[in-house]
């Protein structure tokens, strides 16, 4: 098993979890709300963050 930072070409697969997951678990958020995280996450929040993958 290896563990390796996360670059731009595991952003998709990262945001397919996340968002099946935030689908399963998060009910409460509004449609508007959904869209605005799903398109922030890639370009803005995810390559300020330290993200290892499998």
């Amino acid at each position: 098993m290896k563990i390796r930072k996360a670059d731009k070409k595991d952003y998709s697969r990262i945001m397919e979890i996340w968002e099946s997951s935030v689908i399963a678990t998060h009910d409460f958020l509004k449609q508007e709300d959904f869209e605005l995280f799903k398109n922030l996450i890639p370009d803005e929040f995810l390559p300020q963050l330290n993200v290892f993958v499998i």
